[in-house]
């Protein structure tokens, strides 16, 4: 069984709630709530790809300029139209699949900053170990 894991995480600019949610200075992390997540999930185990979906220079910039290993980090200008307030979630999540050879697909986002590489780690070993005891069964 291929237990590549991907993780999907979307960004996009002209949030409308909270201007510049993901890339304004948040805690000790000067490139914002972006530059956190991607900081936890670069020191996850069992996160094989990261799969940065976004419409966001700023995004990428923080990303490219951050001194850790990107060997797993993948940047995808996503397309426009998968970027609006009134894009299908349905049409997005058709989207990923197309990014990615991954089998298993972890969707998370920057705005649950206190999710660690750690914590994604154990639930990826739950899920993983899950679906072995389900092929024993069958």
């Amino acid at each position: 069984m291929d237990n590549k894991v991907a993780f999907f995480l979307p960004t996009r600019k002209g949030s409308m709630r909270v201007v510049n949610k993901n890339t304004r200075p948040f805690s000790q992390f000067e490139g914002g709530l972006i530059e956190n997540k991607v900081r936890q999930l670069v020191h996850s185990e069992k996160v094989d790809e990261i799969l940065l979906s976004t419409n966001d220079e700023e995004c990428i910039d923080i990303v490219n300029n951050l001194d850790i290993n990107k060997d797993k980090i993948k940047i995808i200008e996503r397309p426009e139209e998968l970027c609006l307030d009134t894009t299908n979630l349905k049409d997005l999540i058709a989207y990923v699949p197309t990014i990615t050879d991954a089998r298993h697909i972890l969707w998370g986002h920057v705005t649950t900053p206190l999710a660690n590489g750690n914590d994604y780690d154990e639930a990826i070993g739950k899920y993983l170990k899950s679906l072995k005891k389900d092929m024993i069964l069958f």
